[in-house]
């Protein structure tokens, strides 16, 4: 902002414009520390090493959950709901083979409570029950970067008996 003589509410509009990639809103010339621009690579290498620890690749379908939800936090309780579920089971990624990921049981609330142990390690989330209803956050920038950056897939276990609901259609109840 001081480098670009940005007002907060100029910043914010660019900021929030969905429509600018990350680069246009940081530009190369308003990095006064040298390093702002490699935000998206650093993520990528974190979230790279975390997608293949146990339980190995469901990282980057947690990850693309936690962006798309408020960054300042939301309930903990979200990540044993059948929708989060049903989606981390479709979008695993496949262990070894390009047809495991058929044989592959579904996702369960332990793995998904460990899943988010393993982003909060690689320092891609923050995740703290102690800190209900806001006990998983996502860095705003991070989020940002995450969306950008790794487009939601096809899921890797579409069937037509397992009818896909978006992640988003939990079913909570606000406290």
């Amino acid at each position: 902002m001081l480098n670009q003589d940005l007002t907060c509410t100029r910043y914010l509009k660019l900021y929030n414009d969905s429509s600018r990639r990350l680069h246009e809103v940081l530009p190369e010339a308003a990095d006064a520390d040298g390093y702002g621009r490699q935000i998206a690579t650093t993520l990528l290498l974190s979230l790279d090493a975390a997608q293949r620890t146990e339980p190995a690749g469901l990282a980057r379908a947690a990850l693309q959950v936690a962006a798309y939800l408020d960054p300042t936090g939301h309930p903990y309780a979200l990540w044993n709901t059948p929708a989060v579920l049903a989606h981390l089971t479709a979008h695993r990624a496949p262990a070894r083979a390009p047809d495991a990921a058929e044989d592959a049981p579904d996702v369960t609330a332990e793995e998904a409570e460990a899943v988010l142990r393993v982003l909060h390690r690689y320092a891609l989330i923050t995740n703290d029950r102690r800190q209900e209803p806001r006990a998983v956050r996502i860095h705003a920038l991070t989020a940002r970067a995450i969306r950008e950056t790794t487009p939601v897939a096809a899921p890797a276990r579409a069937s037509p008996t397992r009818p896909q609901k978006p992640f988003w259609a939990c079913g909570l109840t606000p406290t």
